[in-house]
């Protein structure tokens, strides 16, 4: 599921 980071909402892969 898309997460948000900072402010607009990026695929989980690229934080995980």
């Amino acid at each position: 599921a898309p997460k948000k980071v900072g402010k607009a909402p990026v695929p989980a892969k690229k934080k995980a």
